[in-house]
């Protein structure tokens, strides 16, 4: 656990790191709860999807019935680990004030298909009759 949460921090020669995360195709086991403190620190956040994407979640999230191990995790978490959604998670260095920070950033990863992702969340949760 501890190696999992650290190897984001890897000091390359220009002090700074960009990481393209994404969730194993082949992943079907119920997420541990140790990883949620790794995703609050890695994870993405809404603000970082296109506008569709960020309605689809909205979607996701108010018909999605997560299970009782499922519900003690965010629901953009548990979309992103069913719809395989990727990221790119960045971080350097600064000097702030005579003191050096880690400035951490995510932005959103554009080949992604988009309309893919939406139209199988509403297929997945289609509307009530």
């Amino acid at each position: 656990m501890d190696a999992f949460e650290k190897v984001l921090f890897y000091q390359n020669k220009n002090y700074d790191n960009s990481w393209f995360l994404m969730f194993n195709k082949k992943f079907s086991s119920t997420i541990p709860p140790w990883f949620l403190k790794w995703w609050e620190m890695f994870g993405p956040i809404p603000q970082i999807f296109p506008e569709p994407l960020q309605d689809a979640l909205r979607y996701f999230s108010s018909r999605h019935q997560a299970s009782n191990h499922g519900s003690q995790f965010p629901e953009i978490l548990q979309m992103t680990v069913m719809y395989r959604i990727h990221w790119i998670s960045m971080w350097n260095y600064t000097i702030n004030n005579n003191l050096l920070d880690q400035e951490f950033s995510m932005k959103w990863w554009d080949n992604l298909r988009i309309n893919q992702i939406i139209n199988q969340v509403h297929k997945d949760f289609p509307p009530p009759i």
